[in-house]
């Protein structure tokens, strides 16, 4: 029998071969039949029920069967109670959507995404006594840094040590970087502000690390020397260049202000004569950055140092004790007691920490840009925080801004997602297509051409491999290795004679002209 119902037009006339079974008196009543069934399902309610109807109205709707009434009412009430929850679930759902938009912070290297939250997280309260440079303070330093833009600046390291001799209080040591600042900001009118960090060093004595934003270079050399340095090769800097006398200035402004300082704590100056030579020629460091991830890594490395256990290497020591094993680590001094022990400082200018850009998503924007982040995240090792990511509102990643070493790939993800072009569930345009599935990652898109006017790679392509130029024979996604691999045919057998081969997505580039040919 054959089933109207399904029909494109819902009608019989759209039954070409009708006429051929049926008499016209028997199709009349088919049509007579067919309103009528429409009428029926129109007019029908969800579950029999209707809102207005009482429980003598519903009892005569409901199929004939034989029901207590008290179970017809109960029902009819558990009907109401699953219309009013849908309509109730619809209704936040769409109130999410649309009062859930999250906002974007591009900083110089990293993003904050917030979302509004029906009952934020306030922070703040008292501070306490510094204890330690405890990780969190170390977390909040690194992503200080990372807001911190030097767009048309240059940035320099500063090392400043004290000699065997120095005042035992923290109090000097406070007071000989205070006056370290006003003499250096004096003496180079073009520096702008820095960052500080004091540390303990094993001998108890303090230790600074200094990162200076200045409007001109201290390096002028451009490229620097390679040379033999006590049986090792480094890059030195040139003769002409003006670092050196930089190295000279700070070298002794250090020294005269540690000098007056032990003066001033009462210390035999007579004996402190010869560590004053000992400290003019290796009692500071200065040395030039040349790019944003040396600046990072500096800072993840020196600057944002926390103290580890000589014993179970764990880095939870408050107050010389480590928390972990329980063993005192031996020390003169304690960080107890020494106040703020890293900071920024305007001298000759005002150090910018605004974001770059902020950009507003609506809430599937933002569910597919954490996607995307988090696949990011994943592909460089963070494993952990991306799963982390996962449970957040409001979230903040690092490496991910306007000067952030990877070719802007901020800028890729945010116009892509709003353009749309990244959700998991659309599929990749061009040619990606061939032999992958669904799913690709965000990097993989980008390599396989997902922007711009570039071309993305397909079966019978002319490209560039490690081992020569090649065909391109498809492209498959591992499930195994959670990538995407290419095949190729060389033109160029190997030593072994074979000539199929295959390797990563981005081990593979198209050339300038890209040739379509084919294959076998």
């Amino acid at each position: 029998m054959i089933d109207y119902t399904y029909s494109q037009e819902r009608s019989l006339a759209s039954c070409q071969f009708a006429s051929s079974y049926y008499t016209p008196e028997e199709l009349r009543a088919l049509k007579e039949k067919w309103k009528e069934e429409e009428n029926r399902l129109n007019n029908s309610n969800i579950c029999g029920f209707d809102e207005n109807l009482g429980a003598k109205e519903v009892s005569t709707k409901l199929p004939s069967i034989d029901l207590p009434q008290e179970q017809r009412d109960a029902l009819q009430e558990s009907a109401k109670k699953y219309r009013f929850g849908q309509r109730r679930a619809i209704e936040r759902e769409a109130q999410k959507k649309s009062a859930n938009k999250a906002t974007v912070e591009v900083y110089a290297d990293m993003i904050k995404v917030r979302v509004p939250t029906k009952n934020p997280v306030k922070g703040g309260g008292e501070r306490k006594e510094i204890k330690c440079f405890s990780v969190n303070s170390r977390r909040r330093l690194i992503q200080k840094m990372a807001q911190w833009n030097l767009d048309g600046v240059y940035s320099s390291f500063l090392t400043l040590t004290y000699p065997c001799l120095y005042a035992a209080s923290w109090k000097i040591w406070k007071r000989d970087i205070e006056v370290f600042f006003k003499r250096l900001a004096r003496k180079y009118k073009d520096i702008i502000g820095l960052c500080w960090r004091l540390e303990e060093q094993k001998r108890g004595a303090p230790h600074f690390h200094m990162i200076v934003a200045s409007e001109g270079s201290i390096c002028t050399c451009g490229t620097q020397e390679m040379r033999e340095y006590k049986g090792h090769k480094r890059l030195v800097h040139k003769h002409d260049c003006i670092i050196h006398q930089f190295r000279k200035d700070i070298a002794l402004m250090w020294a005269d202000v540690v000098a007056s300082g032990y003066k001033m704590a009462g210390g035999d100056m007579d004996a402190y004569a010869p560590e004053y030579e000992k400290h003019l020629s290796a009692g500071t460091n200065a040395e030039s950055v040349n790019s944003r991830k040396q600046l990072m890594a500096y800072v993840s490395k020196y600057l944002a140092k926390v103290e580890v256990c000589e014993s179970c290497k764990g880095k939870n020591v408050v107050d010389s004790v480590c928390r972990n094993c329980g063993c005192i680590q031996e020390k003169d001094n304690s960080i107890q007691g020494w106040g703020r022990i890293w900071g920024f400082r305007d001298l000759n200018g005002e150090l910018d920490f605004a974001p770059v850009e902020t950009v507003e998503l609506d809430y599937e924007e933002a569910v597919n840009l954490k996607r995307i982040v988090r696949k990011w995240m994943k592909a460089r090792g963070n494993v952990k925080y991306a799963q982390r990511v996962n449970g957040m509102a409001s979230y903040s990643v690092l490496g991910l801004g306007f000067q952030s070493e990877n070719n802007g790939l901020v800028k890729r993800m945010l116009s892509g997602v709003k353009a749309g072009l990244f959700a998991a569930h659309i599929p990749p345009l061009g040619p990606l297509e061939l032999g992958t599935v669904l799913g690709v990652s965000f990097q993989e898109r980008l390599q396989m051409g997902l922007y711009d006017t570039r071309k993305g790679f397909a079966d019978g392509d002319r490209v560039i491999t490690p081992l020569g130029r090649a065909v391109v024979s498809q492209v498959k996604h591992c499930k195994i290795l959670g990538r995407l691999g290419v095949v190729v045919y060389l033109d160029t057998p190997q030593g072994n004679g074979v000539r199929l081969a295959a390797f990563d997505v981005w081990q593979v580039r198209a050339p300038g002209n890209a040739e379509q040919v084919s294959l076998w």
